[in-house]
């Protein structure tokens, strides 16, 4: 008589990509990474605001007109620094100057909401308020007296369902 064995092949493990090995700084190199990466953010928030400011002036009239790249190389040569020409046009900084001005200002003050003029107050206004405010008030006129009616209609709604046994048990 034959056995049978059965054998179990075993399937290679799927290839898996390797994780760089994460490099391990210094207390003081981490200190320096961190003080070098507010430095260079501050120097291109520089770069951006320098550039800003040479496009809004090179758009003036009378001036020769510079194109978002144009701007860029500039920057690029003068402060080392590389920085993107959609932000360039897209931040670019304008001053308005007169009746824009005032209007600009007078929208930035009431953050752009319109205001209506009102009616002045009339004598019939007057009468209205008094007579509210001379009405006396009932506590079924509050909301509270609203929540012990609401509450009361509960209360008989569950006695009603009750049998007499329990409602002898309440008493």
């Amino acid at each position: 008589m034959m056995s049978s064995v059965s054998t179990v092949t075993a399937t290679p493990p799927l290839k898996t990509k390797l994780k760089a090995k994460k490099v391990r700084h210094s207390s003081a190199a981490a200190q320096q990474m961190r003080k070098n990466k507010v430095v260079d953010k501050e120097k291109k928030k520089q770069a951006t605001k320098y550039a800003t400011q040479l496009y809004a002036d090179s758009q003036k009239p009378g001036e020769k007109q510079l194109s978002g790249r144009e701007v860029k190389e500039i920057v690029e040569k003068k402060l080392d620094v590389s920085v993107s020409k959609r932000i360039i046009q897209k931040h670019r900084i304008t001053v308005p100057h007169g009746q824009e001005r005032i209007d600009a200002i007078s929208k930035a003050a009431t953050h752009g909401k319109i205001f209506h003029a009102y009616a002045n107050w009339t004598d019939a206004d007057e009468q209205k308020l008094l007579t509210l405010t001379t009405k006396p008030i009932s506590i079924g006129d509050t909301s509270l007296g609203r929540l012990r009616t609401v509450k009361r209609m509960e209360l008989h709604a569950a006695i009603n369902h009750m049998s007499k046994e329990e409602r002898e048990e309440i008493n």
